[in-house]
């Protein structure tokens, strides 16, 4: 008889044990698909202010190529 608990007893300890693990599992799966998620946006909205900054520095180099060549030109009329 003691057996026949032991062995209940066994039973319930690795169904719970089970139980657990499929807990944790999903838990962390859930939780690995929020941070991948949390880090594509991280990435997208560094991507994107790389993307603001370096249109700034080209439109600033323009602008100043631009003033540049305004500049030299109204000397080249003059002479």
């Amino acid at each position: 008889m003691e057996k026949r608990w032991e062995r209940a007893g066994l039973s319930l300890a690795v169904t719970g044990a089970a139980a657990v693990l499929v807990v944790l599992a999903t838990l962390e799966y859930r939780w690995i698909g929020q941070v991948s998620q949390a880090e594509r946006e991280r990435m997208r909205a560094h991507l994107q202010a790389a993307t603001i900054r370096l249109g700034q520095d080209f439109d600033g180099e323009l602008a100043r190529l631009f003033m540049t060549c305004q500049v030299g030109r109204p000397a080249a009329r003059e002479g």
